[in-house]
């Protein structure tokens, strides 16, 4: 199922920018936490939907990529669709996680 490959995708690309990370299961969805047990370090989720998967960011809208993939204007969150295994690619799933780890503030 394409679905399961885009989640598998999404999270070696997390993987790989932070390995010792933690993928919280809540919400319906998975929680990313950048230092394990740490609430504060939680960067955003990775939620399942019929149609497509989301790349959610907790502080999306600190995000300054311009133009761009993401989504939603919520106060803060921000997320990103993917339906198929190529946009995590073509849609910079990497670049924007990399965004969103270098911004995060841990306490």
């Amino acid at each position: 199922m394409e679905m399961d490959e885009i989640i598998f995708a999404l999270k070696e690309i997390v993987r790989e920018l932070n390995p010792d990370v933690l993928f919280v299961p809540k919400y319906g969805g998975e929680l990313i936490e950048l230092i394990p047990n740490n609430e504060k370090s939680r960067i955003g989720g990775i939620f399942t939907y019929s149609e497509h998967v989301t790349l959610e960011f907790s502080q999306g809208f600190r995000m300054d990529l311009g133009p761009g993939f993401l989504e939603g204007n919520g106060k803060y969150r921000r997320h990103i669709k993917f339906r198929t295994l190529d946009e995590v690619k073509s849609k910079y799933a990497a670049k924007y996680l990399q965004n969103a780890i270098s911004q995060s503030v841990i306490e």
